[in-house]
C-alpha cells in the first residue's frame, strides 16, 4: 500500500515546488520526491458543466483553464457544435498548445449499449486523436470510474479488470483509447462521488425524505469519495508524472445500510430494512420500470437496467487513502445543500 501527502513549498527565488512525501510498505521506510510545480499551466478540460467538472474548474485556479463544452459558459468556454472529429479539430486548432488535457466528460446513463460506447469510448478516441495530431505529447488525465475495474472486495492497481456493466466496459475502453495515443496517460478511477451538486445520491435522499427509505443487502459495501477530495487528487495529478490506473477513495468503505442510514438520521426519517434475498426481485422491478419510462420519454434515468448490473454485486471497494472529508461527517452538509436548493 502506498500513501502520499502533498505540500507546496516556495523558495526565496520565487520558484514553486510540489513536495511529495510517499509512504511505502517496504520496512516502513519513507522517501521524498520533489517535482517542479508550474503555478500557471495551460489546461484544456472537458466536462466542465457537470457535477465534478464545475468543482474542478474552481479548484484549478490559478491555472489558465479552457473548457471544451457543448453549451456556452461564463468563462473561457470553447463551444462545440458536436463531438465529431471535424468539429473538434476546427475548435481546438484555434487555441495554443495546452500543458495538460483533463478529460472528465462522459455518459453515465443511457438507454442502450451503443449510447455508452459512443459517449465514452468513441468520444475519447476522437478527442485523443485530434489533440495528438495537433499538439503531440502532452500531459493527459482521464477521469474514469471504479466501474471500469469492476466489483471487488478490495480492488487494487494490480487486479485484472472485470467490468460488469455496459457503463464500466465503455469506461475501460475509453481508458484504452486514451492510452493508444498517450501511453503515459493518468487514469483516475473514483468510486461513488458525493457532494452538494450530486444527483446520484439525491435519488436515495428523496426517497428517504418522502418516507420510502428502504434498504436491502446488509452485506454490501462501497467505497466513496467527496467531490472536493477527488478534485484535489486531480489537481495534484496535473503537476506530477504518474501514469496508469489510480484509485482514489476514502480509506474506509461503508456498508449499504450505513450509506442510507446516515441520510435517514440527518433527515429524521425512518429506514426500513428488507431481507437480502429480495434484492434481485426489487431491483428488477425498479430498474425495469425506470427503463420503460426512460424509453417512453426518450431519456435515460439514473436507475436503469444497466445500473442494476452494478447494484447486484455485494462489494464495490477499492484501495483508499487519507482524505479531508469523511462520509459520516460530510453528509449532513450535503443534505443541507439539497434542502437549500429545494431538491428535497
Amino acid at each position: 500500500m502506498v500513501s502520499a501527502d502533498f505540500r507546496l513549498c516556495e523558495k526565496k527565488c520565487g520558484l514553486k515546488f510540489l513536495l511529495v512525501r510517499v509512504s511505502v510498505s517496504l520496512n516502513g521506510a519513507f522517501f521524498f520526491k520533489r517535482t517542479r510545480y508550474k503555478s500557471h499551466m495551460r489546461i484544456l478540460m472537458t466536462g466542465a458543466t457537470g457535477f465534478i467538472g464545475q468543482r474542478l474548474m474552481q479548484m484549478l485556479e490559478p491555472h489558465q483553464v479552457t473548457a471544451l463544452v457543448r453549451k456556452k459558459i461564463p468563462n473561457n468556454g470553447l463551444v462545440l457544435p458536436d463531438w465529431s472529429a471535424s468539429a473538434l479539430h476546427g475548435v481546438l486548432a484555434t487555441i495554443p498548445r495546452p500543458d495538460c488535457l483533463i478529460h472528465v466528460a462522459g455518459v453515465t446513463a443511457s438507454l442502450s449499449q451503443q449510447g455508452f460506447f459512443e459517449g465514452n469510448a468513441e468520444l475519447t478516441r476522437r478527442l485523443m486523436q485530434v489533440s495528438h495530431a495537433l499538439w503531440g505529447d502532452i500531459r493527459v488525465i482521464v477521469i474514469s470510474s471504479l466501474a471500469a475495474g469492476g466489483p471487488s472486495v478490495l480492488r487494487t492497481q494490480k487486479d485484472l479488470d472485470a467490468p460488469c456493466s455496459w457503463y464500466g466496459k465503455s469506461k475501460l475502453l475509453a481508458e484504452q483509447e486514451a492510452q493508444a495515443f498517450y501511453p503515459q496517460a493518468c487514469l483516475i478511477r473514483p468510486p461513488i462521488v458525493y457532494g452538494p451538486e450530486d444527483r446520484g445520491l439525491l435519488v436515495l435522499a428523496r426517497s428517504i425524505a418522502r418516507g420510502f427509505g428502504v434498504v436491502a443487502g446488509s452485506k454490501k459495501r462501497y467505497s466513496v469519495i467527496y467531490v472536493d477530495d477527488l478534485c484535489q487528487s486531480i489537481v495534484q495529478a496535473v503537476s506530477l508524472t504518474q501514469s496508469g490506473v489510480h484509485y482514489v477513495a476514502e480509506r474506509e468503505a461503508i456498508s449499504g445500510y450505513d450509506l442510507m442510514a446516515t441520510m435517514a438520521k440527518v433527515l429524521k426519517k425512518p429506514l426500513y430494512s428488507l431481507p437480502d434475498g429480495l434484492v434481485p426481485t426489487m431491483t428488477a422491478c425498479a430498474a425495469g420500470g425506470a427503463q420503460l419510462i426512460g424509453l417512453l420519454r426518450g431519456k435515460a434515468s439514473a436507475l436503469n437496467w444497466d445500473k442494476r448490473r452494478e447494484i447486484l454485486p455485494d462489494h464495490w471497494v477499492c484501495e483508499g487513502m487519507e482524505t479531508v472529508h469523511r462520509y459520516y461527517e460530510t453528509m449532513p452538509q450535503v443534505i443541507a445543500a439539497y434542502q437549500a436548493k429545494g431538491w428535497i
